[in-house]
């Protein structure tokens, strides 16, 4: 009985008439129909399938790896593209969810243009994450924190980036705040690349607390409370090339000191360091070292 009724299937898809462009597939009672292929692909009479407009993009193949955030001001088609749309207002909460919501093995979040409002720290500690702006001239995160010493991006796993965006302290506006802009804390081969940080409260970019392999590349930090870029306790193995700081208020411009690993130190060239507080670069220390090429005017 098993064996007539397959055959009686089988003879109805042998004499089915299939319309033109269409194929077959089971319905829900379990026989053959034929439908027209719909959705982002379909196909023709001659067996060509087409694969609609932007239905597949570099960011769609990775969507498990990246998601990517709108600022409420970005332009509609990058909202459109946007996993989380911010609001304008405490616009963490979509930043940090962002974060929260790539896999173990981490990923990249990656901003769009535009202002983002920032009134909590924004702390990672998953390993291999990436936060990714549209470019420094074009992905700006305003501090609204609260008065009190923090950060407002802080990474606590290693492999990390901080990329591509501007980071505006207003310190002026924020009385009696002391926020350093980047920390990367306890983190090993991470990076800083491409960021400029404005009006920082407190620090502009800090690696501490025996981060290894620390990288800050062709960053701009300008009008700083303290230092512009430091790496300290127990930091080693560091590369800090191709800055320009400038303008800090009570600190220096590149410094350097807690490092106690003698073998490891770092390099420190191709920088720019002027109208600084305390030395434009100062690294106190024991451990070798490279400093090359480097530029420095203390005010």
């Amino acid at each position: 009985m098993q064996f007539l009724n397959m055959m009686n299937r089988l003879q109805t898809l042998i004499d089915l008439l299939l319309p033109s462009g269409q194929i077959i597939v089971g319905d829900a009672g379990g026989n053959a129909a034929a439908v027209t292929m719909s959705g982002d692909t379909t196909i023709d009479n001659v067996g060509a399938v087409t694969i609609a407009d932007n239905a597949v993009t570099p960011r769609k193949t990775l969507q498990i790896m990246v998601f990517f955030v709108a600022a409420n001001d970005a332009n509609q088609e990058e909202i459109d593209e946007a996993d989380f749309i911010c609001d304008g207002t405490d616009d963490d909460v979509q930043i940090q969810a962002a974060l929260n919501s790539l896999p173990s093995v981490g990923g990249t979040v990656v901003l769009s243009s535009g202002n983002f409002s920032v009134s909590v720290r924004i702390l990672e500690t998953t390993d291999n994450v990436h936060l990714k702006g549209s470019g420094r001239e074009s992905t700006i995160i305003k501090d609204t924190l609260d008065s009190g010493n923090q950060a407002i991006l802080q990474f606590n796993g290693d492999d990390c980036s901080i990329s591509d965006l501007t980071i505006d302290g207003d310190d002026a506006v924020l009385t009696g705040a002391t926020h350093t802009a980047i920390n990367m804390f306890t983190s090993a081969n991470s990076r800083v690349e491409n960021v400029r940080v404005i009006q920082s409260s407190n620090k502009g970019i800090l690696f501490s607390n025996a981060s290894t392999s620390g990288q800050v590349i062709n960053c701009i930090v300008d009008a700083s409370e303290s230092h512009a870029i430091q790496f300290n306790n127990g930091v080693h193995d560091f590369y800090i090339s191709g800055n320009i700081v400038k303008n800090t208020k009570t600190g220096g411009g590149i410094w350097v000191d807690g490092i106690t690993n003698v073998t490891q130190g770092g390099v420190i060239v191709n920088n720019i360091s002027f109208n600084t507080n305390f030395e434009p670069i100062n690294v106190q220390t024991t451990s070798q070292f490279i400093v090359a090429n480097n530029v420095g005017l203390r005010s």
